[in-house]
């Protein structure tokens, strides 16, 4: 017996719930997985939304934005039915419709399928950086600062390095 706008507010409601637990969940994932991720890759990311308040107000719009997205064709489309027509077996649209979910499911395996292959890529990449020979020792390297003073007197710092 509720109105089509409670449904709607109902629906799009449960959508931000969920998008907001799975949010803590993602973040809950990725202070875990950070330390991981660096000694992987060797080097330092951090994820600091404490200090980084707009990173976090970022976060929390697309988190808004991806609630109302995804609860929104739910809603819009459930609140349609009309109890009367769901039980004399009347669909409230047409086959139009139903091919708009079919294209719908078609664009999410799309894009999950081309997500998982540029994961499988940047891991092999990221394979290749580790085990790849460069041709000389990465620990036995000395980075000077490109000034001015060190070019002028480079073969007396080539000299001195080489002793």
């Amino acid at each position: 017996g509720a109105q089509r706008k409670q449904l709607i507010s109902q629906f799009l409601g449960e959508s931000l719930f969920i998008t907001s637990i799975a949010f803590v969940l993602a973040l809950v994932v990725v202070t875990f997985v950070t330390p991981v991720l660096n000694n992987f890759i060797g080097r330092e990311i951090e994820l600091n939304l404490q200090q980084n308040i707009f990173m976090f107000l970022g976060l929390l719009v697309i988190l808004v934005l991806v609630g109302l997205i995804s609860g929104s064709y739910p809603a819009l489309y459930l609140s349609a039915y009309r109890p009367i027509s769901v039980l004399k077996n009347a669909s409230p649209k047409g086959s139009g419709s139903s091919r708009f979910r079919s294209i719908l499911v078609v664009f999410q395996f799309s894009i999950s399928i081309a997500l998982i292959i540029c994961i499988g890529i940047v891991f092999g990449q990221l394979q290749f950086l580790h085990t790849k020979d460069l041709g000389y020792n990465k620990e036995q390297i000395v980075l000077l600062p490109g000034d001015e003073r060190i070019m002028e007197k480079m073969e007396l710092v080539k000299t001195r390095l080489l002793q």
